[in-house]
């Protein structure tokens, strides 16, 4: 009797593969069917916010002088020899100041290579080279009558 008892429990115990597949299948259509609903329920209620942002144009002043030259001026590192090569574009909005910046190219020049000349190596970082195109400008500005100006943009720079 104790045999049939183990034999039966044994029949009892094992889970039959067939019945975990049909389980499975049941839940996986179910999940479907309950996923179908949601999104036919929802179809007309789903809405989408698109929100538009508008950055502001960059303004480039209409007209510019490249300075023509490339400036090539050694630093006043310590430690090794260092120097920078520049080329630079003067940008302005008054249309009499392209005149004066032709006549005065020498002392726009001569300004730049005495601002450049007062630098180090480390001072050519993103925030350094913001606080050269500002010392360029004042040093450049008060000597100009037909106007200003207004900014400077680096064509070509290198220091090593």
């Amino acid at each position: 009797m104790t045999e049939k008892k183990a034999k039966v429990q044994k029949e009892k115990k094992k889970i039959n593969p067939m019945m975990i597949m049909l389980v499975l299948m049941l839940l996986l259509i179910a999940g479907l069917g309950a996923g179908l609903g949601y999104l036919i329920l929802n179809q007309g209620k789903a809405t989408t916010k698109v929100t538009v942002v508008t950055t502001p144009a960059l303004e480039v002043p209409p007209l510019t002088y490249p300075v023509e030259k490339d400036f090539t001026v050694n630093l006043t590192d310590t430690d090794a020899k260092h120097y920078v090569k520049l080329n630079i574009t003067l940008a302005f909005t008054s249309s009499k100041l392209s005149e004066e910046l032709v006549a005065a190219d020498a002392f726009i020049r001569d300004t730049v290579i005495s601002v450049l000349r007062e630098k180090k190596s480390t001072d050519f970082t993103a925030k350094g080279t913001e606080e050269l195109k500002k010392e360029i400008l004042a040093r450049i500005n008060p000597y100009l009558k037909e106007g200003k100006v207004s900014d400077v943009y680096f064509n070509d720079y290198l220091v090593q």
